[in-house]
């Protein structure tokens, strides 16, 4: 009888040690689509119901309204992503969402997808709006809303309800994530994000354009967001940041700015030959006087374009029409 309530209580002690955290745990894994269904706003109901791809496959149909093409979310590694659509009346809200692989994804994707200006009072780690939409990414999460109709107030405010939900949902899950991770040993381990991704910080923030700036991952987002010549001979690389810039002085210019990270300083400074010998067969090369680093000068039909090699970094300056404007840029970048 005695080793009968053993092996019970055996039986009973293993049952709380393994399936009870794993049930806890579970319920702090929750999905995309649980967080779109967890959101409601009073007199919208929903229109459709979420469709899922995940992960991306382009064999498989695409969300109506999508923002984002396939191949630059492949690139940011995007692993799921749903739709909603809520209606009042012949009215429609829009919500995408999508979740990455890592914070750097999402903020890519905000940086490719983001509608109107940033807002001044950011909602989740950036966001940007305009009188129909809010865009904001929050931890690796990317989320788009949009009304179907222009200047309708009563579904801005919506929106904007929408948009404070969701929010309170994905730092819910976050700080519960952070808990078993700690309660797991890793305390060490990051789950809270703010801000640019770190790439941006060598980038002068003087003169810079407030919201041109975009996050390179592969060759995808490179050749989509720094169209200059023969792009795609800068791939492959780990990394890269590119934002536009409005030059006062010495001249007036509006430049395009591309700061691309390499594995090696081996590895950039094969690249960086490789692309300035293309680019001397087909454009003629002028003197570049006054840089620490090697860097060559080129006019490209009715603009100059700038490339410099910085250890393990690419700098390339285009879109100017005066060659001074290149230097004056370039002496602001620190690394």
């Amino acid at each position: 009888m005695h080793f009968r309530y053993f092996v019970l209580s055996i039986l009973l002690l293993t049952f709380l040690l393994t399936v009870l955290p794993a049930k806890a745990l579970s319920e702090y894994s929750t999905t995309l689509c649980d967080y779109l269904a967890a959101v409601n706003c009073e007199g919208w109901a929903d229109s459709a119901t979420a469709q899922v791809i995940s992960p991306p496959n382009p064999n498989l149909p695409s969300l109506s309204y999508y923002s984002i093409a396939d191949d630059l979310l492949k690139e940011y590694q995007c692993q799921d992503k749903h739709q909603r659509i809520l209606q009042r009346g012949q009215r429609k809200i829009f919500i995408e969402a999508y979740q990455f692989a890592t914070v750097d994804g999402a903020y890519g994707a905000y940086c490719a997808a983001r509608r109107g200006s940033s807002s001044y009072l950011a909602q989740g780690d950036a966001s940007s709006e305009d009188q129909d939409s809010i865009s904001f990414c929050k931890n690796k999460y990317f989320i788009y809303l949009h009304s179907s109709e222009l200047d309708d107030e009563e579904a801005k405010v919506a929106i904007n309800k929408l948009v404070h939900q969701l929010i309170e949902h994905l730092q819910l899950n976050t700080k519960n994530q952070q808990g078993d991770n700690q309660s797991a040993g890793n305390v060490n381990q990051p789950f809270y994000y703010s801000g640019k991704p770190s790439i941006f910080n060598s980038m002068p923030t003087l003169e810079r354009v407030r919201g041109s700036e975009k996050l390179v991952m592969g060759p995808v987002s490179l050749k989509r967001f720094f169209s200059a010549p023969y792009v795609d001979s800068l791939a492959p690389l780990l990394k890269g940041a590119v934002a536009d810039y409005k030059i006062e002085e010495p001249h007036r210019d509006r430049l395009k700015l591309l700061v691309a990270y390499y594995p090696t300083a081996q590895a950039a400074s094969m690249i960086y030959a490789n692309y300035i010998s293309i680019l001397a067969h087909q454009n003629d090369e002028k003197s570049a006087e006054g840089f620490t680093y090697a860097t060559t000068l080129f006019k490209v039909s009715d603009s100059f374009l700038l490339c410099q090699l910085r250890d393990k970094q690419i700098i390339v300056i285009k879109g100017a029409r005066h060659k001074d404007t290149l230097s004056e840029l370039a002496h602001q970048i620190y690394f």
